[in-house]
């Protein structure tokens, strides 16, 4: 399920967008493998739409925890030391 966000955030998609690129990647062959639209890989990237299932398999595709790759949706947990 999607939702739409309140923001858009260019430089995380432009960030989300270089990693791919550097994996051998991009929205629309990230978006093929997840079963979606390239653009709501965009929408997503950005942070104008929300889909749990696209952030996790973006995250799990760039092998980048969640907190890292959309820190301003996923804060990191403070660790106990």
């Amino acid at each position: 399920m999607t939702k739409k966000a309140k923001h858009c955030d260019r430089e995380n998609r432009a960030r989300i967008r270089y990693l791919l690129e550097m994996s051998g990647e991009n929205f629309s062959s990230a978006a093929a493998q997840i079963g979606v639209s390239a653009t709501l890989v965009g929408s997503v990237a950005a942070g104008r739409t929300r889909s749990r299932r696209v952030e996790a398999s973006l995250a799990k595709m760039l092998e980048v925890p969640l907190e890292e790759l959309f820190p301003s949706l996923y804060p990191a947990k403070e660790q106990n030391t």
